[in-house]
């Protein structure tokens, strides 16, 4: 079969919430057809045989949709986080929790052909607790606290350790 493709599934569909809240983004249906099958649809016509699924967000519903829907292509399931910037600019900035998973995002971009690129591990943000910043924990984000006013010296004075990036951020 021709061709790999990677289908990035995994998020949580907060923006589309409340339709996401018992079911993933890419089983809503837009005309009568799920997101996922329009895209199923767009790599058989493109004559793709073989996919690759970056699954997290309820995965046992995407899972089982595409045994039931796909079973044309040569699946793979990934429940690895896949970087926002994949193939722009060759560098991977993530949390220091996803360190061990390193070695196998770097199988997986060996075996679907992509360029390696460097993974940055820094500290992560934590709340007062120590729990840390996250959506799927209804933390605030970066753009929400910018909007409420708190400056880059700000986070850096609350986020020590992260000087460097908020810098890098700020002057983005």
């Amino acid at each position: 079969m021709p061709g790999t493709a990677m289908i990035r599934a995994a998020g949580k569909g907060t923006r589309m919430m409340p339709l996401t809240a018992s079911k993933p983004k890419p089983l809503i249906e837009v005309a009568g057809t799920t997101l996922l099958d329009h895209v199923l649809d767009l790599l058989r016509d493109a004559g793709i045989g073989r996919i690759v699924v970056n699954v997290h967000y309820l995965a046992d519903q995407i899972e089982a949709h595409l045994a039931a829907h796909a079973g044309d292509f040569d699946v793979t399931i990934s429940d690895e986080p896949v970087p926002a910037h994949v193939g722009k600019d060759g560098e991977v900035v993530r949390g220091q929790d996803l360190l061990l998973s390193t070695a196998r995002q770097i199988l997986l971009y060996q075996n679907l052909g992509f360029a390696i690129p460097r993974f940055y591990h820094c500290p992560l943000m934590t709340d007062e607790t120590g729990v840390r910043l996250a959506k799927r924990h209804d933390s605030l984000s970066l753009r929400e606290m910018r909007r409420r006013g708190m400056k880059p010296e700000d986070l850096a004075k609350n986020f020590g350790t992260l000087k460097p990036l908020v810098n890098f951020v700020a002057n983005r």
